[in-house]
């Protein structure tokens, strides 16, 4: 027999945790949304004259206008633009954002950057949230989703990456994976990411509204920029350039929502359900 759950409660079906759907939450009712991208968003897309796919900008919605470019030359190699695709051209049968490279080391990525406000991620904390709608094209690497190089002798000071079979993520240590690195499931599927950092030692990963039990802590690699990314925050490419720099090689990313805080369970669980539902996941 089921029982209706009161306004705002949850409960554990299976594996997966659900909020009651007649209470209804979208990222900008939360409290601390630093960023929040959105490809199903057509009025947030900005396109290259005379194309309806190569694009030039794509707007923050967080109401901060932390907005990502590409202007056809910056860490880019020729005309090689993120592509826009429909539901109806793309491997994730979503509107989404094509990123890709010729190889998992190209310093010259078809990649978005921030052109304004990049000194505002110097203040997300080392206690984060991320969430990340995204579909690994190839098991060679993995999405460089979001990162951002700190100055000449940090890198990775923000940085969310999905291999090809892992989660993972770094925070204000401006080094490799210094957080947990989380298994995942169906690596070449659609799967709505989160990542929360706890404190800067304890860290939770999430697939699917799913969180991950197990996880390894990375293997910290410190070391110097010789020419890091000086533009703030990327999407696309991670690292520094010329320096363990890696792109992304075939991947759709969909929609990317940042909280500068730890988000509580229960406000993780309703940002799941939101895209889950949102994408029909």
């Amino acid at each position: 027999m089921l029982f209706p759950l009161a306004p705002g409660s949850f409960a554990v079906i299976g594996t997966r945790t659900q909020t009651n759907p007649s209470v209804v939450v979208t990222p900008s009712q939360l409290s601390s949304l630093f960023l929040w991208i959105d490809a199903a968003d057509y009025s947030t897309l900005g396109f290259r004259s005379g194309s309806t796919t190569q694009l030039t900008a794509w707007n923050d919605k967080s109401g901060f206008n932390r907005n990502f470019i590409q202007d056809g030359v910056t860490y880019t190699t020729g005309n090689s633009y993120p592509r826009y695709l429909t539901s109806a051209q793309s491997r994730s049968k979503l509107n989404c954002i094509a990123l890709s490279s010729v190889s998992q080391y190209n310093d010259a990525n078809a990649l978005f950057f921030v052109n304004n406000k990049s000194t505002d991620f110097n203040a997300v904390s080392s206690t984060y949230t991320f969430f990340a709608v995204a579909k690994n094209n190839s098991a060679i690497n993995g999405i460089a989703v979001i990162s951002k190089s700190g100055n000449t002798t940090l890198r990775r000071m923000l940085d969310l990456k999905i291999d090809y079979g892992t989660l993972s993520a770094s925070a204000g240590q401006g080094n490799d994976a210094d957080g947990g690195v989380f298994s995942t499931t169906s690596p070449l599927s659609t799967n709505v990411y989160a990542y929360r950092w706890n404190s800067p030692t304890s860290f939770d990963g999430f697939q699917n509204g799913i969180k991950m039990s197990s996880s390894t802590r990375g293997t910290p690699i410190f070391g110097v920029n010789t020419n890091p990314i000086s533009l703030g925050l990327s999407i696309g490419f991670t690292g520094g350039i010329n320096y363990h720099a890696e792109s992304t090689f075939n991947a759709e990313i969909c929609e990317v929502i940042l909280y500068n805080r730890t988000l509580s369970d229960p406000e993780v669980n309703q940002i799941n359900q939101y895209l889950l539902s949102k994408y029909s996941l």
